[in-house]
């Protein structure tokens, strides 16, 4: 059985690998493709020629409005 102990640091360790694989290491904080394949993203809540200014960003990627 882990303790509450063993279940942060392994979820903190899932955090810190995830943040590192989008940010390809802290190198990248928006993406890297230029957004317009996120043009009219109805279920992002993006408009026509809305996906270059709101594509991924920041060390989660966020994407969409």
């Amino acid at each position: 059985m882990t303790s509450g102990f063993d279940k942060h640091t392994e979820a903190m360790c899932m955090l810190i690998a995830n943040l590192l694989h989008e940010t390809g290491n802290f190198r990248w904080m928006s993406e890297i493709a230029d957004g317009t394949a996120y043009n009219n993203r109805s279920d992002l809540g993006n408009g026509p020629n809305d996906g270059p200014k709101y594509k991924g960003a920041g060390v989660l990627m966020l994407t969409g409005v």
